[in-house]
């Protein structure tokens, strides 16, 4: 399936790369996620990419709540993403899925994102 160029014509319609900035813009681009499983490699690369770009405080609950998905990819450009945010929601949902989880791209991507974590304090 082509869809990423709608998909990211979706997210600009939507307030991201605007001037209007990217608050909100993953809520209101929530239409995409249904979609972002069928991608090629590529495609579901920079689509994460812009979701990673517009990802925002009020988006963490839906980021996390996909930490724990079928699709290993997706989920490393998730945990990738809320790398960016060193709440103690998410370093609880980052330490959950490392000491748990059986794939080592995910636990390794995990690990990844909990020590850029450390480095920030």
């Amino acid at each position: 399936m082509r869809s990423s160029a709608r998909d990211t014509g979706n997210l600009q319609a939507h307030g991201a790369g605007s001037d209007r900035g990217a608050e909100g813009a993953f809520q209101r681009c929530a239409s995409c996620w249904p979609r972002r499983y069928a991608q090629e490699p590529n495609e579901k690369a920079a689509l994460f990419r812009v979701i990673g770009e517009i990802a925002d405080q009020q988006s963490l609950p839906e980021l996390i709540g996909r930490v724990q998905g079928k699709d290993p990819i997706a989920r490393v450009h998730i945990i990738n993403t809320l790398a960016r945010f060193n709440t103690a929601e998410v370093q609880t949902a980052l330490a959950g899925t490392w000491l748990k989880d059986p794939n080592k791209l995910i636990r390794g991507a995990t690990l990844s994102a909990l020590a850029a974590h450390g480095r920030a304090h």
